[in-house]
């Protein structure tokens, strides 16, 4: 019996410390995806006179991702979203788009900061969405700010940029949108520099106070975060 009893612990721990390098590794691909998402975009600016990929999901013709008219049935993301985006030339695989750790029927898990590739054209200024950030040199930190993110949404799809609101803007505050917890003790997080970095959270009860877009009045260590790493350093006018 003791024999069985002790098999019967090192099977559990073996199941326990496998679980943990199953995680372990679904996250490092997730940084991988980030890190792929990260170049396309920079290689995007040299191909585009600077510019950055569109950061929206629609409302014009140059979007990363084109979530718009036929490509959104009932409200769900189609694959052909992401091969009309502006990204495919760069990326030119659907696995991508797809955070593993992402066990939904989602064809996308991650954003694009919306704060960056905020473009003069029209929809995204009269939407309010934000700076003059249409080329590299219009970021000021680009070791500080945000690029991508894996985000989960109440939506079928993750519609237009990830954005929490941060001081100095009338969103100051909001949790505009919000991060995935598929790993419930953070997320990968793409720099402009092309780093990749995970971000641990802080409050374990974030999942339950934050689970729905436009959310105000979750404040702590981890919205400050975020808001730090939405457009650091930035002074100009906001639109």
């Amino acid at each position: 019996m003791v024999v069985i009893a002790i098999i019967a612990v090192l099977a559990s721990i073996a199941i326990m410390v496998s679980g943990q390098v199953e995680k372990k590794s679904y996250s490092t691909l997730d940084g991988a995806n980030q890190r792929n998402l990260v170049k396309a975009s920079i290689a995007h600016t040299t191909d585009h006179k600077g510019l950055w990929l569109n950061s929206m999901t629609n409302g014009a013709d140059d979007t990363w991702v084109n979530c718009y008219g036929d490509n959104l049935p009932g409200n769900v993301e189609t694959l052909d979203s992401l091969t009309e985006g502006e990204a495919w030339q760069y990326l030119g695989d659907i696995s991508m788009y797809k955070s593993p750790e992402d066990r939904s029927s989602r064809v996308r898990s991650y954003s694009l900061n919306s704060q960056v590739g905020v473009r003069y054209d029209g929809y995204h200024v009269t939407g309010g969405y934000g700076p003059h950030t249409q080329t590299m040199p219009t970021i000021p930190l680009p070791g500080e700010t945000m690029l991508t993110i894996s985000e989960h949404s109440e939506y079928g799809y993750n519609p237009q940029g990830f954005y929490v609101g941060f001081p100095g803007t009338s969103w100051d505050g909001c949790w505009v949108d919000y991060p995935a917890y598929w790993n419930p003790k953070g997320v990968n997080v793409g720099y402009v520099d092309g780093s990749v970095r995970f971000y641990t959270f802080v409050d374990p009860n974030l999942p339950e106070l934050v689970n729905q877009a436009y959310t105000w009045g979750v404040e702590g260590p981890d919205l400050t975060f975020f808001a730090s790493i939405m457009l650091p350093g930035w002074d100009g006018e906001w639109n």
